[in-house]
């Protein structure tokens, strides 16, 4: 049995493991049994061992690139997709902390010495909404990366989709739960998404033609936003772009020089980064408001604070590109001037106020 809350969140889980295979990222689908993962039962496909209990995982995926001196990174993917005015909260990260300590501290000994397949694991939380406060400030102390979609753009079309997917879709009463395997309808949706093959959607939902036409709209949204970057601020915090549906990522520059804009339309509100030369709105990103909460003063961010914290902690961001088995790191520089004049402005009209 399912509820359309974990179908949402099942959705999205997939976009993103689709959209992440461009950024060094393999999606793991099977069980492996010379690691810790294991076959999951008919709400998830895998499981993974942990020191003190077995772990039901949603979604993993191992960084293509091998790190020095560390075990291979293995991520564990989580995604929630409540309603634009429900935020994650507390309860969910602290079940995150809670899995993450115990698989980090589980591995196998043969012969008293440990085996060599294990991992280094991180944990990426995914929301369409955004978090409370007490969710973002327990999270970043205990290296849960949060990752919201909100207030990035160009993702919103999968979103929308996802949304519009109730009981109803299924041919159930609001908030019936659906008799249906997650793990068959997940490995229908990740075969779709991949290959465009609905053969195992349309075995499945025989009888329910409109979840059909549903999850196969979802696939082809997924299919042209296409791709995604997870880039990194100032090596420390995680950012999710999504880029511009004009973009083509397979002739992407290695540098970048850019501003971070912040769109107040309602209808494209969000975080941007804008190329200097060309003027075009490159990717859609967003941040958990502590981001900045952390690093501003009296944890109050005033214009200033804010334009201070971007030369500061947001001077380059990096992200690497993989195509064809070729590794790229792309790097977007901020544009200082842009900072400059920014700021030039807004000591202005600080001054004019002062003198009126």
């Amino acid at each position: 049995m399912a509820t359309i809350s974990g179908i949402r969140g099942m959705l999205l889980e997939e976009a993103i493991l689709y959209l992440l295979r461009v950024s060094g990222y393999r999606t793991v689908e099977q069980a492996d049994p010379h690691d810790t993962t294991l076959t999951g039962n008919c709400y998830s496909g895998l499981k993974v061992s942990g020191r003190g209990g077995v772990h039901q995982i949603d979604a993993i995926a191992d960084m293509a690139i091998a790190t020095p001196f560390t075990y291979a990174q293995r991520l564990l993917v989580e995604a929630k997709c409540y309603a634009d005015t429900t935020p994650v909260r507390i309860e969910i990260v602290r079940n995150a902390v809670g899995v993450l300590k115990d698989v980090g501290e589980y591995w196998v000994t043969r012969d008293g010495l440990p085996a060599k397949a294990r991992y280094h694991y991180l944990y990426a939380l995914f929301s369409a909404s955004e978090y409370t406060k007490e969710a973002e400030k327990y999270a970043y102390a205990h290296d849960i990366y949060l990752i919201p979609l909100a207030h990035s753009q160009f993702i919103q079309p999968i979103i929308k989709v996802i949304r519009n997917i109730n009981s109803q879709t299924f041919g159930h009463a609001p908030n019936d739960r659906i008799d249906i395997s997650m793990t068959a309808l997940r490995s229908g949706v990740r075969a779709n998404i991949r290959d465009t093959n609905d053969h195992q959607l349309s075995e499945l939902l025989t009888e329910s033609r409109d979840a059909l036409a549903a999850l196969r709209d979802f696939c082809g949204t997924c299919r042209r936003v296409n791709a995604a970057l997870i880039a990194m601020i100032a090596g420390r915090f995680p950012i999710f772009l999504v880029p511009n549906p004009s973009l083509n990522l397979s002739q992407l520059q290695n540098d970048y020089i850019v501003s971070i804009h912040w769109n107040r339309d309602k209808r494209e509100k969000g975080w941007y980064l804008r190329s200097r030369s060309t003027g075009e709105l490159l990717f859609s990103f967003d941040l958990p408001l502590d981001v900045f909460k952390y690093y501003a003063e009296q944890n109050v961010l005033l214009p200033a604070h804010a334009l201070n914290l971007k030369e500061e902690v947001l001077s380059e961001i990096q992200a690497i590109v993989t195509s064809d088995n070729f590794i790229r790191i792309i790097r977007f520089r901020l544009d200082r001037g842009w900072l400059s004049n920014v700021r030039s402005r807004i000591d202005s009209m600080q001054s004019s106020e002062r003198n009126n």
